[in-house]
């Protein structure tokens, strides 16, 4: 959106760092210090006016974003997820609450008060700024009325009502776009000129990425890969299908805990489950799997297969689908590579996908 409102932006995300449009290759969510700073440096070379950063907890634990002061935060759900670095889920959340230390005016974080841990975190922060689509209360309260592509949503704010659109899915995306409204707006940007670059937002990639398949069903690539991610993925697809085929694995040498549960969301949701590999690293693909199903319950309602070859799994999700069918493939989204082992090798789900693709698309 401040792109497209003529502002220079630099993003570091999960996804990318981009200085503008121009790509720089650095691994990690939130980069080594040394790499931030360098990557920081280069923003004021090229006289960028915003940075937009992804800080992971793991960065804030490190001390990898120490020194920085930030305009604006953003807090907007918490739930399991790298236990396999944290002892516990309360250490993983007072990692994450820290970041509102480095906020330079604690009434410019904006934390979602529909989760729990919101609540926790604004009960600890209390001058911290709040966003909802539940609690009428909240310094910034929005409204979503969902369409089959897009979404409308009306954002009360400092007592006026706007109405803004977006070519997005899911309620988990108009929690972003108030609170990206939130921030825009403690950063001076007109409330009437964020319509415009809003209606002409672009869907991230792997998050949510639609196809029209020759068969008449339509497959989502997202990259949702913890039991939150799956619930808020899963039930937004739900509502638009009677017949939901769910294809995931979960990652190896990762928090093993999220693994049942995530098995417990998608046959809560799915019609039919596809068990598959996801990146393996070191171990056994079969262990991985089993852990999935201690999720699942003896039920009638949905159908599970296991085909730990991706590609074939993929494959046969689009065998078994119809026209009203919806396939989402869930876990690795805009990645194209599969860790085995110590080795990376190519795998694009978009070229798997591509041969099942409505022939003018």
């Amino acid at each position: 959106m401040l792109s497209d409102l003529g502002k220079k932006v630099a993003l570091s995300s999960t996804l990318e760092k981009l200085i503008e449009k121009d790509l720089v290759k650095i691994s990690l969510t939130t980069p080594l210090p040394d790499q931030l700073h360098m990557f920081l440096d280069l923003c004021v070379k090229r006289d960028i006016e915003y940075v937009v950063l992804e800080v992971s907890a793991q960065a804030l634990s490190l001390h990898r974003v120490d020194g920085i002061e930030f305009e604006a935060g953003i807090f907007t759900n918490f739930s399991l997820e790298h236990l396999e670095f944290f002892k516990d889920l309360q250490e993983y959340f007072l990692a994450k609450a820290s970041l509102v230390d480095y906020i330079k005016k604690h009434q410019h974080m904006f934390v979602n008060i529909d989760d729990k841990y919101g609540v926790e975190l604004k009960n600890m922060y209390p001058d911290c700024s709040t966003f909802s689509l539940e609690n009428k209360s909240a310094n910034v309260y929005g409204y979503p009325h969902f369409n089959r592509d897009s979404m409308g949503i009306h954002v009360k704010i400092d007592k006026q009502t706007f109405f803004f659109q977006a070519p997005l899915l899911g309620r988990f995306n108009a929690y972003n776009m108030i609170a990206a409204v939130s921030v825009l707006q403690v950063l001076g940007i007109n409330l009437q000129k964020m319509k415009t670059s809003m209606m002409s937002l672009q869907r991230i990639p792997g998050r949510m990425e639609q196809y029209a398949l020759q068969n008449g069903s339509r497959c989502f690539i997202d990259y949702a890969h913890n039991p939150s991610s799956f619930e808020a993925v899963l039930s937004t697809l739900r509502m638009m299908t009677s017949d939901l085929i769910v294809v995931f694995g979960a990652g190896g040498c990762r928090d093993k805990h999220k693994r049942p549960l995530m098995g417990a969301v998608a046959q809560r949701y799915g019609n039919t489950i596809i068990l598959t590999s996801d990146n393996p690293r070191d171990e056994d693909p079969e262990d991985i799997v089993c852990d999935i199903q201690r999720g699942f319950i003896q039920t009638d309602s949905c159908q599970i297969y296991k085909e730990l070859n991706r590609t074939k799994a993929i494959e046969k999700a689009y065998s078994i689908s119809g026209k009203q069918s919806i396939i989402a493939i869930l876990g690795k989204g805009p990645d194209e590579y599969q860790i085995v082992g110590d080795l990376t090798f190519p795998f694009k789900e978009r070229s798997i996908i591509k041969k099942f693709m409505q022939e003018d698309l």
